[in-house]
């Protein structure tokens, strides 16, 4: 994974961990911008990207089913598209 798509996230204990972007997009449907991305065990997270006004990006745990359902659309896609090349 490259260094360029490395980035740091705090846990709610504090510790920094290390996770790396897959792909973001935005939903037609919700109208909101996704983040995919994993950490080094290669677990895959989604996130609600958020803007504040310092134009710092923030996230935002998803717990709607149909932001979840945006996610795994979208890592479907990617995945089909992957194993077509």
């Amino acid at each position: 994974m490259s260094e360029k798509d490395k980035f740091i996230l705090k846990n709610d204990n504090g510790e920094e961990q290390v996770f790396y972007k897959l792909i973001t997009f935005k939903s037609n449907i919700t109208n909101k911008k996704y983040l995919v991305y994993c950490d080094d065990a290669k677990r895959i997270y989604g996130s609600i990207i958020l803007k504040d006004d310092s134009n710092n990006i923030n996230l935002e745990k998803i717990t709607e089913d149909i932001d979840l359902g945006e996610v795994n659309k979208a890592i479907s896609k990617v995945k089909n598209e992957l194993e077509g090349i």
